[in-house]
């Protein structure tokens, strides 16, 4: 039997914002509260994107570590070259950001 501990009202097992970015502060502690609360509304929004695979709360703590090893601290274009961090399926990463309108102006 399945654990509803940190299901979405969606019916996803992936929580949500504040509860997401609560565990990526978890598991990355040295990360920029503005980084963590971009990252997790950015992932959000993929995951409504039709993405193949949308990413889930284990790709999102990568993401954000692999940002802040880079030196990365806003969801801007550097973080964009990133993504292939949050992809599951090769045709992932084609489908964010701008094909999805999830960075205006990015």
């Amino acid at each position: 039997m399945r654990s509803n501990v940190g299901a979405c009202t969606t019916g996803s097992t992936t929580p949500r914002s504040p509860r997401a970015a609560q565990i990526i502060r978890r598991n990355v502690p040295h990360a920029d509260e503005a980084l963590i609360e971009a990252a997790t509304a950015f992932v959000g929004t993929a995951r409504d994107r039709g993405l193949d695979k949308p990413p889930g709360l284990a790709e999102t703590i990568d993401w954000v570590s692999a940002l802040m090893v880079l030196g990365v601290s806003l969801v801007d274009q550097n973080a964009m070259r990133t993504l292939g961090s949050l992809a599951k399926t090769p045709d992932d990463p084609g489908r964010t950001p701008r094909r999805t309108g999830l960075l205006a102006g990015v």
